[in-house]
């Protein structure tokens, strides 16, 4: 166990109606701040904060960010196993892409967050992957599902909170193009004043229609 490289991983959008799912692997440094949690539990400022840290302090993570065209047409679970996938790519595989490959054609936002990348022994069995929640083995690698991992193992809380200020970034940006539904408020998840602004303007390009087919009673699904 002490030759292998731990790394954790979580993702920011799951439940959101709009925008991306954003997951982060983030390799084990040894060294975190004392205040390191579960992203959710800390307010925003905070988590741009830790951020800013991680980049000062060169800790390597990965993003994988998946749209929400790919969500819609795979579904909610294989967006997240690509989004390990694409995340792990960067510490694990080789330097590649990060993005799912629909996600230029409907974003205006290209900046890479992983800026770092070591000269690790890149074998897939020199891993341990720490996933938050009770997700199924990804059988690529080594890994372990950890249910409330971002609230109890740093490492995962650490992808947690990458995976939340990169998705919170990109909703901002988002909003430049889609002014209409206040994404750098909702973040794209499903408030009254989004479902306001769907009924008022519609479904946009980087709303999961999927997920809005469970608003039967609302009549902006006559656009889906």
């Amino acid at each position: 166990m002490s030759n292998l490289n731990l790394v954790g991983v979580d993702e920011a959008g799951r439940g959101a109606i709009a925008g991306p799912l954003v997951v982060a692997s983030f390799l084990d440094c040894f060294s975190y701040p004392t205040y390191i949690k579960d992203s959710k539990k800390i307010k925003e400022e905070k988590r741009e904060e830790i951020f800013d840290i991680f980049l000062e302090k060169k800790y390597i993570f990965g993003i994988g960010i998946v749209s929400n065209l790919y969500i819609d047409k795979c579904g909610i679970l294989n967006a997240f196993k690509e989004g390990i996938y694409l995340s792990l790519n960067f510490i694990c595989g080789e330097k590649s892409n990060l993005f799912d490959e629909n996600f230029f054609e409907y974003y205006d936002f290209r900046k890479n967050y992983s800026l770092y990348y070591s000269e690790l022994n890149r074998s897939e069995e020199n891993f341990l992957i720490l996933v938050d929640g009770n997700l199924p083995v990804i059988k690529e690698y080594k890994t372990i599902a950890v249910i409330d991992g971002d609230d109890r193992i740093p490492i995962i809380s650490s992808a947690s909170i990458v995976a939340k200020v990169v998705r919170d970034r990109i909703m901002r940006s988002l909003e430049k193009k889609f002014k209409d539904y206040n994404f750098s408020i909702n973040k794209g998840y499903c408030t009254k004043e989004h479902l306001k602004n769907l009924e008022e303007f519609g479904i946009s390009t980087c709303h999961r229609k999927t997920f809005l087919q469970n608003f039967q009673k609302y009549k902006f699904l006559g656009g889906i």
